[in-house]
């Protein structure tokens, strides 16, 4: 049995009344960061992450470095409320692009900010280049030379 949801709000008892009649064992979602830290606080709430009943997975697709690290930290959050969500956040596999940690990489990184700068006077900051576009410069070179 699988159930998908198109939309929804990110109010807690809407994830409540999701995840209660607990019908499903494996949850997939690919959704916002926030709403996520709500999916798994709510399942928290509900004895799902402890139980090892339930396997919950998150398809990250875009990649942040800054919300990949501690996605259940919220700064304005007090510290229990953090504690809590990290605890939640134990239960969850994220799946999500790989970064290349090679000089190449860097260096096409470096390139794709300098255009954006330059461009469109797009500064990225500390931001990561988006996979996609590193995805896409990869399969314009395959094609080249494919082509060629």
């Amino acid at each position: 049995m699988y159930f998908v949801i198109g939309f929804f709000d990110e109010k807690r008892h809407f994830f409540y009344n999701l995840l209660y009649p607990r019908r499903v064992k494996v949850i997939v979602m690919c959704a916002s960061p926030d709403s996520i830290r709500e999916i798994m606080m709510t399942a928290h709430d509900l004895g799902m992450v402890d139980s090892g009943e339930y396997a919950f997975f998150s398809v990250e697709l875009f990649t942040s470095t800054n919300e990949s690290r501690r996605p259940w930290f919220r700064e304005q959050d007090p510290v229990e409320t953090n504690r809590k969500a990290r605890k939640a956040y134990e239960a969850l596999l994220t799946v999500t692009a790989r970064i290349p940690v090679t000089a190449e990489y860097a260096e096409f990184s470096r390139g794709v900010k300098n255009l954006s700068q330059q461009l469109f006077q797009k500064p990225y900051g500390k931001e990561e280049v988006n996979t996609y576009v590193t995805a896409f410069h990869d399969a314009v070179i395959l094609y080249s030379l494919a082509v060629n």
